[in-house]
């Protein structure tokens, strides 16, 4: 995903962009 730092931060949940 676009914030795919966040995406692997917090991997248990989807990230904003999907």
């Amino acid at each position: 995903a676009p914030n795919f730092p966040l995406d692997l931060a917090a991997a248990k949940a989807p990230s904003v962009n999907g």
